[in-house]
């Protein structure tokens, strides 16, 4: 069943990347952990049908937490660091930088839910239920694997395209007959892209074009029309040789 393969491979890379940010950490690699605010973002928007934002574009200067959905009252910490005193620090911070009362939530990037012994604070203009608003990638999980099959479907694809190097994959009845099941959606390709263009803001420029290696292995996948001018370019190339092996063959046989 697609959604059984759908399930598994979520489950498979979102573990996966909680292993590698730990890693990454060890080594003093913290890009990774500030590229996860934005992968858990659209994530949780799917999975909770939010419209999280992230709060430093809001606010430079926010630093009580990373993503805001201010029409619903809600906002997330992203954070590696599953401890009470990353909760209550988080707590404090929101009920005095925040005039509105929001519902915070924690997304922890660690598998399993530590065991809190600590009493956490609370206040009036922070909603905060221990119980319900600390999230980690085992809790997620539960989540996905009750959303209905287009939507875990769209889990699937971001997940897919965030942690398995590749731009989409999806599965499709149109191709059970490949021999290989996916393909790439160029429409999901364009909107991520969009995506990340306007995060940029004035930091993106069109004209700043860097040809590498790699663009050749996404004009492949996404079908583009430079990909099948090379093809054609090829093939041509291999015609002249083609035909005067077969003279060589003709006239040997003769």
């Amino acid at each position: 069943m697609e959604r059984s393969v759908y399930y598994e491979k979520i489950k498979e890379l979102l573990l996966r990347h909680c292993v590698e940010l730990h890693a990454d950490g060890r080594n003093n690699l913290q890009d990774s952990a500030v590229h996860s605010e934005y992968f858990y973002r659209d994530l949780l928007n799917i999975v909770f049908s939010l419209h999280l934002k992230n709060a430093n574009q809001l606010d430079p200067n926010m630093k009580g937490y990373d993503l805001v959905d201010r029409e619903a009252g809600i906002c997330f910490q992203v954070s590696k660091s599953a401890t009470s005193e990353k909760v209550n620090s988080t707590l404090k911070k929101i009920s005095e930088i925040s005039s509105e009362r929001y519902r915070i939530r924690f997304m922890f990037l660690v598998q399993k839910a530590p065991n809190f012994r600590a009493n956490f604070k609370s206040y009036e203009n922070v909603i905060f239920d221990p119980a319900k608003d600390i999230l980690v990638v085992e809790s997620v999980l539960r989540f996905i694997i009750d959303l209905d099959i287009q939507r875990l479907e769209q889990v699937y694809k971001i997940v897919c395209a965030e942690l398995d190097g590749f731009s989409c994959l999806s599965l499709s009845k149109e191709h059970e007959s490949d021999s290989t099941p996916y393909f790439c959606e160029r429409d999901y390709v364009k909107r991520l892209l969009d995506d990340r263009i306007k995060e940029l803001g004035p930091k993106y420029s069109p004209e700043l074009n860097i040809q590498t290696e790699a663009s050749d292995l996404f004009a492949g996948l996404l079908e583009t029309e430079s990909f099948y001018e090379t093809v054609n370019e090829s093939l041509l190339g291999l015609q002249a040789p083609f035909v005067q092996c077969i003279k060589i063959s003709i006239a040997f046989v003769t």
